[in-house]
């Protein structure tokens, strides 16, 4: 069991004999609330699926027919990047649990996610999303009564930038991130729309 006290959080924690995620050469993406955008920026098949405030995972499994799957690219401990510990109002010493999945849909990378799991997160039912695995971490979080959720920032990021593992360092695309609350718990949630990825609302 990890303890919720702070002085844990001021040093690389051990968990569960896994190394540490120490990452270098990632940008820092500006992140900036829809006023702070031209919605004509956006295209139009993009818009309402970035702003639309339901689960993403039941979104992709309506659009590719079930033919939908997580793959991991990482799960461990790391520092966040200076503006996910402002997001979540860390400190600059502090670690959290950094999950990197890409969303498979009929055989093609749709959305690219990462998640940030404040180590004092942990606790109470959160402490099952350190064994999450390929199970979608929105169709886990949606199912609680009580989610609530922040409003959306978004930028047009590189994936380079974006995911630290996976690849696809050269490729565009249009990202949102939202912090969601399980009781008093934050969770960052980070997801990058591919040009693979289709519309996805209709209506």
């Amino acid at each position: 069991m990890i303890s919720p006290h702070t002085r844990l959080l001021h040093r690389p924690p051990a968990f569960h004999g896994k190394r540490i995620l120490r990452v270098r050469g990632r940008r820092d993406i500006k992140w900036r609330s829809p006023k702070g955008l031209v919605k004509l920026d956006i295209p139009e098949k993009r818009l309402k699926d970035i702003l639309d405030e339901g689960s993403l995972t039941q979104l992709l499994i309506k659009a590719s027919k079930g033919d939908f799957r997580v793959e991991v690219l990482f799960q461990g401990v790391a520092r966040p990047s200076f503006s996910e510990r402002q997001c979540l109002r860390l400190g600059d010493r502090h670690f959290a649990l950094l999950r990197e999945v890409s969303l498979v849909c009929q055989g093609q990378v749709w959305v690219m996610a990462r998640s940030v799991i404040p180590l004092n997160s942990l606790r109470g039912k959160v402490r099952n999303l350190r064994f999450q695995g390929t199970k979608p971490l929105g169709a886990t979080l949606f199912k609680d009564p009580g989610l609530k959720r922040e409003r959306f920032d978004l930028a047009k990021i590189e994936l380079g930038d974006f995911i630290s593992h996976g690849g696809r360092v050269s490729e565009q695309a249009w990202a949102r991130r939202s912090v969601f609350y399980t009781k008093t718990c934050p969770i960052l949630v980070a997801e990058a729309f591919l040009e693979a990825c289709p519309r996805l609302k209709t209506d």
